[in-house]
């Protein structure tokens, strides 16, 4: 009889241990998850201010559309053309895919600078006030954005 009276603490005590070990792990999880958050952020932060992009995303680049705002006759494309031109470069976004020809054939085409920010400016008007050089780069890597974009804009007047 004593190791019946015994049984219900025994199962009480693990019932307790186990629910403590489920909240302590529970709360370094989530402590851990909160601390990848806030790291993931930071990571953000220091890519967005990435002093790599500053020429072609800051002031003054050819991506910056209050370019073409201060001098609309400084493009030699309309503003029609460069409303066509957004176009080809947001449904050259794919599901598996993206255009790159068609991005690549935008900028091969432009003469100078404020076309490029013509083209910003119509992006940005278009698609939701989204930045045309930041939505480059979320579609494409490193390299394609080199190759199909930067490799025709570097020296652009």
């Amino acid at each position: 009889m004593k190791g019946e009276s015994r049984t219900p603490y025994v199962l009480m005590g693990i019932g307790v241990t186990s629910m403590l070990a489920f909240g302590v792990t529970g709360a370094i999880i989530f402590n851990q998850r909160k601390r990848q958050a806030s790291f993931d952020y930071l990571l953000k932060v220091i890519k967005d201010n990435n002093p790599s992009d500053a020429p072609y995303s800051g002031k003054g680049s050819p991506f910056d559309r209050s370019l073409y705002i201060g001098n609309p006759s400084g493009a030699k494309i309309s503003a029609i053309e460069a409303k066509t031109m957004a176009e080809k470069i947001y449904k050259a976004d794919g599901y598996f895919t993206n255009d790159k020809t068609a991005i690549e054939s935008v900028f091969k085409n432009v003469s100078n600078k404020y076309d490029i920010s013509a083209i910003a400016n119509a992006f940005y008007q278009e698609y939701n006030k989204t930045d045309l050089y930041a939505y480059l780069k979320k579609m494409l890597n490193d390299s394609d954005m080199n190759t199909y974009v930067l490799s025709y804009t570097k020296n652009l007047n």
